[in-house]
């Protein structure tokens, strides 16, 4: 099992243009009102920018299966 976790902030943040965090179509609750193209965001993700590490299930039975992939920052996702 994989997460993958990317750390955005719409309000502080909200002053920098960035292509993906317009893709999500958030509305002003903080809900996606669309589905992202996994495999798309896949390609763009600049690789060397990445952090990722063997954990748990954050909930129970906290198993330890997943790796963790963070990006964390959207402008380490090329935009083109």
């Amino acid at each position: 099992m994989a997460v993958i976790a990317i750390f955005f902030d719409i309000v502080a943040g909200g002053n920098r243009h960035n292509d993906f965090i317009e893709s999500l179509h958030i509305d002003q609750h903080g809900y996606m009102i669309d589905k992202i193209p996994l495999m798309t965001l896949l390609k763009k993700i600049k690789k060397n920018m990445v952090y990722h590490y063997s954990g748990s299930l954050t909930a129970p039975p906290c198993s330890e299966i997943v790796t963790w992939i963070i990006i964390d920052s959207p402008q380490n996702i090329a935009t083109s």
